[in-house]
């Protein structure tokens, strides 16, 4: 199945001692600054290419049959995080850290969904009936 809030949003990161970046000169940390943004650049735009590739050499020949996760999934995924929430925001530095997440996910989710064009539209109109295929 596809579609699910725990892979909605992947991240590539290149982690630092911190003590070691914060010795070396400017230049150097702005070296290593742009190299990390463009290599967590290229990792992203890179499996956008593996991951489609691959999902139609699953579906086309291995055989596998694919589908997106009924939205009855996704909503038991939100009610599980809701009812464990509260335990683990008894840390006051994870509550902290989930409202700066939660602040960010409203701005930018709000943004997006204005936005965001219908893109599952366009497919249709170009590729009509695929997407039924897939239960979608």
């Amino acid at each position: 199945m596809l579609g699910s809030y725990h892979q909605a949003a992947e991240y590539f990161e290149i982690i630092f001692n911190k003590a070691k970046f914060d010795s070396l000169p400017e230049e150097h940390k702005a070296i290593l600054k742009y190299s990390a943004e463009a290599s967590s650049s290229f990792s992203f735009w890179r499996g956008q290419d593996r991951y489609s590739a691959d999902l139609l050499w699953l579906r086309d020949k291995a055989g596998v049959k694919i589908y997106r996760t009924p939205n009855s999934v996704m909503s038991a995924q939100l009610k599980a995080w809701d009812k464990i929430l509260p335990d683990l925001e008894k840390d006051p530095f994870f509550k902290k850290v989930v409202a700066s997440q939660r602040e960010f996910a409203h701005r930018v989710a709000y943004y997006e969904l204005l936005n965001s064009c219908d893109y599952k539209l366009a497919f249709d109109h170009y590729f009509p009936g695929e997407m039924k295929k897939a239960g979608f």
